[in-house]
């Protein structure tokens, strides 16, 4: 079907403000990048996701305002918007997430810290648990083998 020009410039504007909603909604995923969670593993796992997630809200939008036809402008506007948050608002974000991300850090850590301590201490009941066992199985196996010698 042919569009005229003014649906398909309405398309690209609406593309830029989905560009936008796109890097509010990336915000989560790199304030989680920044806490701590920076191993290529999770970027990957974090990044996949949301591709997937992107190209389905993408899929959707041409569905709706171009009647499923992908165009390049669409990506193109996407982009745009994308960019200019990221070039814009992501400095000022950062600014405001610096001292939430050092106290979540913070707070991270004391609570590693006492998990870790939970969990040497239940290593170490669980070991010595072992070794009593062990003892208790050595001793019944060395007193039945003393009955089977005699």
């Amino acid at each position: 079907m042919e569009f005229t020009l003014l649906e398909l410039l309405r398309a690209f504007c609406f593309s830029i403000l989905l560009g936008l909603a796109i890097a509010v909604i990336y915000e989560p995923v790199r304030l989680i990048h920044k806490i701590g969670f920076s191993k290529p593993a999770y970027y990957f796992t974090c990044d996949i996701v949301f591709m997937i997630f992107v190209s389905l809200v993408t899929y959707l939008f041409c569905l709706i305002y171009i009647e499923g036809s992908v165009r390049l402008f669409v990506i193109a506007g996407e982009s745009l918007g994308f960019f200019a948050f990221y070039f814009t608002l992501r400095k000022l974000l950062d600014k405001i997430y610096e001292p939430i991300i050092k106290k979540i850090k913070k707070i991270s850590a004391k609570l590693l810290k006492i998990i870790r301590k939970i969990m040497y201490n239940r290593l170490n009941k669980c070991k010595s648990m072992c070794m009593k066992i062990k003892d208790k199985v050595n001793i019944y196996v060395s007193k039945k083998k003393r009955k089977s010698k005699s």
